[in-house]
């Protein structure tokens, strides 16, 4: 019997010092305000702090100097940098933060505006330096209601701004200081225009025209050119196949072959209003 106390007083002592607990009968632990408010306080000065690191190293970009720029505006150029520089980050800052800026990052966003022969991005302290070498433009590309600069390889190389077309169309603009005019709005309305009848989509940096339908079809314009044969306009139509058409200022379509031989071609024509 003295095992069966032994026990018996064993549990009892247990059960009065509280080792076993019924969880259907456990009661919730509440947090008191003390410890909201002390949480609440931690919080907020962890994010002052991290607020004070990033304000009080922060160095901002503060002037933006380029170079090299010839047909592209310069105010457009620093409008879209200050554009990215001006994007939100973490809701209190900016991407002019020195934290957050990155020449990478801007050098992707600016390229996928304007297509560069080459782009350099350089900051010293809070200065930003940007040094451009664009591509030849050679042709206007009309899609739509848009039109781009193409090199001679069919690159696209930047879609003009509303100014720039105002100036194609013959429309002078209104004197605003807020808006720069191209530096050299001449070079525009000498460069011969391709009207995509199709109006598909184009992108900054693709192809819309192979460099030999380029070279064929300047080389085409040469002989009308050296015809007498005024021309608005080349008409591509890639639904149509081959065939291309040369809008004359007389108001019909010489169609011709850029793929073909353009000497044969031009040799025909020729003979053709000839007889």
């Amino acid at each position: 019997m003295k095992k069966r106390d032994f026990f018996r007083a064993n549990q009892k002592k247990r059960y009065k010092d509280r080792e076993f607990k019924n969880p259907y009968f456990s009661k919730k632990k509440s947090v008191s305000h003390k410890q909201i408010i002390r949480i609440v306080f931690t919080s907020f000065v962890v994010i002052l702090c991290v607020y004070g690191i990033f304000r009080i190293g922060n160095k901002p970009i503060k002037s933006i100097s380029t170079a090299g720029l010839e047909t592209i505006s310069e105010q457009q150029l620093v409008n879209h940098i200050n554009t990215f520089l001006s994007e939100r980050q973490w809701i209190f800052f900016t991407k002019s933060n020195n934290f957050f800026y990155s020449s990478e990052k801007l050098k992707t966003y600016l390229e996928n505006i304007y297509s560069f022969e080459s782009l350099s991005i350089e900051t010293k302290k809070q200065d930003l330096y940007v040094s451009v070498k664009e591509k030849t433009s050679q042709l206007l590309w009309s899609s739509g209601n848009d039109v781009f600069l193409v090199d001679l390889s069919g690159i696209v190389i930047r879609r003009l701004f509303d100014e720039e077309i105002r100036i194609l169309a013959g429309e002078l603009p209104e004197v605003n200081q807020d808006v720069e005019m191209p530096e050299k709005p001449h070079l525009l309305t000498t460069l011969p225009l391709f009207k995509d009848v199709n109006d598909a989509e184009v992108k900054i940096g693709e192809s819309v025209l192979s460099e030999e339908e380029v070279t064929n079809i300047f080389r085409f314009h040469e002989h009308l050119s050296a015809q007498g044969i005024g021309y608005l306009e080349t008409r591509i139509d890639r639904l149509a196949g081959k065939w291309m058409a040369i809008r004359t200022q007389r108001g019909f379509d010489i169609l011709f072959d850029a793929s073909g031989d353009i000497d044969a071609q031009a040799s025909n024509l020729e003979t053709l209003f000839r007889d």
